[in-house]
């Protein structure tokens, strides 16, 4: 199961060869049992949407995809993550609606503030979490 959410993962990032060189990646943590507690692919050049095979990891507690070149808005359905506890976006050219998670996930969520864009979107999860 973990490795078919791993592969659909990839594909959705267009099989860059830093992923698809192997099915089993260097940048995931897994405990006991296979279960995926955390993903780094920051700085990996990916492009494109964030995939929505991430919500299928339910273990997920970290998500780092920081410094890549994603785009559109955060996923709603990463609120279904309810171990998340850090998810980092910054450096990115995301836009669009914030989605509002539950108030128990504890979530951290990094934004790049630097253009006016990043600057938006910050100011409405601001708005969001009063």
């Amino acid at each position: 199961m973990v490795e078919m959410v791993l592969l659909d993962i990839t594909q959705a990032f267009g099989s860059p060869i830093q992923l698809a060189s192997s099915w089993r990646w260097n940048n995931t943590d897994c405990q006991q049992g296979n279960v995926v507690v955390a993903v780094n692919l920051s700085r990996q050049s990916l492009t494109g949407l964030i995939p929505l095979s991430f919500s299928n990891l339910r273990d997920l507690k970290n998500l780092n995809l920081s410094g890549n070149n994603l785009r559109d808005s955060i996923p709603k359905s990463l609120k279904t993550l309810l171990r998340l506890e850090s998810l980092d976006l910054s450096y990115n050219n995301l836009s669009g609606e914030v989605s509002i998670f539950p108030p128990k996930l504890k979530l951290n969520i990094t934004i790049s503030l630097e253009d006016s864009r990043a600057r938006r979107i910050w100011n409405r999860v601001q708005r969001n979490l009063i």
